[in-house]
């Protein structure tokens, strides 16, 4: 978006799920692109060719997979927590389990 002459730069692309896309940078026309570029590389995984630093912003370096293509569980696959013993991060396995969670179908609005 340009605020000075009020214009809107809108992309918009059709994939499938499996493949994986490309487009060129608009480094160019726009020279402030650089943060907007590196959101859509870090949140849908699109990859802009000639963009010059393409890294995560918003997600840890460590993470796989972009959220906003839902590509990942919801729980994650690891829990980070800080060890003081150790004095540094520890990445654990995340496992729940369903026989803490009570679910109640009965609707509470239903006379009986």
């Amino acid at each position: 978006m340009s605020m000075r002459y009020r214009y809107r730069f809108l992309i918009r692309c059709c994939i499938d799920n499996d493949s994986e896309i490309s487009l060129r940078t608009v480094k160019e026309v726009f020279p402030s692109i650089d943060w907007a570029e590196r959101e859509i590389w870090d949140l849908f995984g699109v990859f802009i060719v000639g963009s010059v630093s393409l890294r995560r912003i918003l997600t840890d370096y460590g993470f796989i997979g972009h959220p906003l293509r839902r590509d990942f569980p919801l729980s994650g696959f690891v829990a980070v927590r800080w060890s003081f013993p150790l004095g540094k991060i520890i990445l654990e396995p995340v496992m729940l389990t369903q026989e803490f969670r009570t679910f109640d179908f009965n609707n509470p609005w239903v006379v009986k």
